[in-house]
């Protein structure tokens, strides 16, 4: 869903210094910003880096909410931060579109998609910003910029998947040229969870895009791997209906999908979740069965 007829934010760029700014936009479920640890963490960030940062806050309700479309300033030091809170669950897409339709960025300018597990790490944001600043006088010239991310002791992003030719990433802490989302580049609705992340990679794939990997590893929390064993039965299942819409959208071969869907009754069986083993075998046989 577009949200064009909605006013831009910030309402006015003024006595802006001509360096690149990156534009935070994170995305929460039923949590508002004050109810995290995000606002303290950006106020601990320095001047240096706080000062080129603005924040915008899409808060998914599970059900419309008496507070639901309501737009409020956030404090969060010299960080400049605005909320809103949806009328309703969009998922990450219906969320980071919601903001790329607000944000008002200058040529040069990033994004960095964040969500309700994400850190706020300052010395990746400090790197990032000296190589947009080299970028500024042209050098450094790439699409973005990602960490590495680990979960659970292991690397989960970037990595090689089945059905890829490059590298897939995971969407969170991902930083991008805005010129990358120009032109109405939008994240569809029919992807939610991992779904998007498969769906944003195959768009760097298919524009000859990689973001430059820094030299630093960030912790990511990810429910699938890390809470599986308490994961909820319609969590998994939305979770492996977004990844089969994708490789279907995709057009890619049965085989591919096959394999991603054969990990994860591997993993239903590991860690004894025989309730969950229906959802990924049944997706299977109908991949397999014309």
């Amino acid at each position: 869903m577009r949200h064009g007829s909605a006013r831009l934010w910030p309402p006015a760029m003024v006595d802006q210094p001509d360096r690149p700014d990156i534009w935070l936009l994170n995305v929460t479920y039923n949590q508002r910003l004050d109810e995290t640890g995000m606002p303290a963490a950006l106020a601990a960030l320095p001047a240096s880096v706080a000062r080129r940062l603005k924040l915008l806050n899409m808060v998914n309700r599970s059900a419309p909410a008496g507070a639901a479309g309501v737009e409020r300033e956030v404090h969060c030091g010299r960080v400049v931060a605005r909320e809103i809170e949806t009328a309703g669950n969009g998922g990450l897409a219906g969320g980071y579109n919601l903001g790329l339709d607000r944000i008002r960025p200058r040529p040069g300018d990033h994004i960095l998609l964040l969500n309700s597990d994400s850190a706020i790490d300052e010395l990746f944001l400090a790197d990032v910003f000296t190589r947009l600043d080299q970028q500024r006088s042209g050098s450094c010239a790439t699409i973005g910029y990602c960490p590495t991310l680990v979960s659970a002791g292991r690397q989960v992003s970037p990595f090689r998947c089945t059905g890829f030719d490059h590298d897939f990433y995971i969407i969170a802490y991902l930083c991008l040229d805005a010129a990358f989302f120009a032109g109405g580049r939008r994240f569809p609705d029919r992807y939610w969870l991992d779904g998007i992340d498969y769906w944003l990679s195959a768009e760097l794939q298919a524009a000859g895009l990689q973001p430059s990997l820094l030299p630093h590893r960030i912790g990511h929390d990810l429910s699938v791997v890390d809470h599986f064993v308490s994961l909820p039965r319609w969590r998994y299942a939305n979770i492996i209906a977004s990844v089969v819409n994708f490789y279907a959208d995709l057009q890619r071969p049965r085989l591919a999908t096959c394999y991603v869907l054969a990990r994860a009754v591997a993993r239903c069986l590991r860690f004894r979740r025989f309730d969950l083993v229906g959802i990924p075998a049944g997706q299977m046989l109908r991949q397999l069965v014309p």
